[in-house]
């Protein structure tokens, strides 16, 4: 099967049900990032007044937001004139099934900054 036809308000409520998702997993993730920010400037601190100074370098990355390729998609949903929609695979990945080309580098590094909001959400995080 190459194609379907779903029903555009049964894509809407998919759509917007994984757009939640995404984002209470980011907005959880920004507050672990800034806590083990927080722990890691801490323990450099202690080393700096406990011991020899050391090379540092720092270097996590910020939790990234795809709240907007949702929006977007939920958008053109919408300003669709029909009542169905016709999805090929790749768009049943992306809409349905919420497998972005992004999707497994921010599951990686939302599983480790949202922790338990990352599992209840998705369930356990592996490559």
């Amino acid at each position: 099967m190459r194609d379907i036809t779903a029903e555009k308000e049964n894509l809407l409520a998919i759509l917007r049900e994984n757009r939640e998702k995404h984002r209470a997993v980011f907005e959880a993730a920004l507050v672990g990032y800034a806590e083990a920010r927080r722990a890691r400037l801490e323990d450099e601190l202690k080393q700096m007044a406990s011991g020899p100074l050391r090379d540092l370098k720092i270097l996590m990355t910020r939790p990234v937001d795809h709240t907007a390729d949702y929006d977007t998609a939920i958008r053109m949903v919408e300003l669709h004139i029909g009542k169905t929609i016709t999805l090929g695979t790749d768009d049943v990945q992306q809409l349905v099934n919420d497998d972005w080309h992004w999707r497994r580098d921010w599951n990686r590094k939302m599983s480790d900054y949202a922790g338990e909001t990352y599992t209840r959400t998705y369930g356990e995080y592996s490559e």
